[in-house]
């Protein structure tokens, strides 16, 4: 067991910063991603990273900083969905079990 000094974990709060901010840059996405992550630019294909395109660009040309960035915002989408799904799920189990406590203690 961990002893209750009432100091803040180093840890805990490298790891809510982490959050946090992975959260802001999904949120501010649309307004901080340098360019639209589905425009193609054919000059730029397959460069690798530079000054214009932090991360290089894949095979149409599209910017993979963009890209990333746009992909977070459906990536933490999705796991939000699934916790609220699965919260609703177990939440109703739980009350269901604690009502009828018989089935559950045997």
């Amino acid at each position: 067991m961990a002893k209750k000094t009432g100091k803040t974990s180093k840890l805990l709060v490298v790891a809510a910063s982490a959050v946090i901010m992975l959260v802001l840059v999904a949120v501010l996405a649309p307004w901080i991603s340098p360019y639209d992550p589905l425009a193609q630019d054919i000059l730029a294909r397959l460069k690798g990273p530079s000054a214009a395109h932090w991360l290089g660009a894949d095979q149409f040309g599209r910017d993979l900083l963009s890209r990333l960035i746009h992909g977070l915002r459906a990536s933490l989408g999705i796991s939000a969905a699934a916790v609220i799904v699965a919260l609703l799920i177990g939440g109703t189990l739980g009350l269901v079990a604690a009502y009828y406590r018989g089935w559950t203690e045997r």
